[in-house]
C-alpha cells in the first residue's frame, strides 16, 4: 500500500480531508470512508488523491439540501475493479447496511446523492462487478 508522505505533512493533509470531504482511510486499500460534508450548493473537491500504488481518486460533494451530491472518479484501477459498494453504518446503532452498488462507468466515474444523517459514515467499498458479497 502507498500512502502519503509521511509525517506531519500527512497527518495535516488526512485532518483536512476528514473534515472538509469526511474521507477516512481504511485498513484495506479497496476501502475509504467518505461521508461527505459539503460546505455549499457550490462542488468542492479534490482531485488525484492517491489511495494505493498507481490509483488516485478524484472526489466532488455538492450541498443538496436533505442529501450531499458526491461525484467520484477513479483513475488507475486494477481492471477487475470495476463497481463500487456504498455501505452506511450507524455508530450509535452499530449497525449497517447496503445503501448501493454503483457499476462504475467508462472513465471510472460514479454519482449518488447521500443522506445526511447524524451518527452515520459511509463505507465505499472497490469491487468487481461480479462479486455480490460485503
Amino acid at each position: 500500500m502507498k500512502y502519503f508522505a509521511s509525517g506531519i505533512t500527512s497527518t495535516i493533509v488526512d485532518m483536512l480531508l476528514r473534515g472538509m470531504l469526511g474521507f477516512q482511510r481504511s485498513d484495506d486499500c479497496r476501502e475509504f470512508y467518505l461521508t461527505p460534508r459539503s460546505l455549499g450548493s457550490a462542488w468542492q473537491g479534490i482531485d488525484n488523491l492517491p489511495l494505493n500504488g498507481e490509483t488516485k481518486l478524484a472526489i466532488r460533494v455538492k450541498d443538496q439540501g436533505r442529501t450531499t451530491a458526491c461525484t467520484l472518479k477513479f483513475s488507475g484501477l486494477q481492471p477487475d475493479l470495476n463497481a463500487v459498494m456504498i455501505v452506511m453504518r450507524d455508530m450509535r446503532a452499530g449497525t449497517e447496511k447496503q445503501v448501493a452498488r454503483l457499476k462504475l462507468g467508462a472513465q471510472g466515474e460514479a454519482a449518488i446523492e447521500l443522506e445526511k444523517i447524524n451518527e452515520t459514515r459511509y463505507l465505499w467499498k472497490l469491487q468487481n462487478s461480479g462479486d455480490k458479497s460485503h
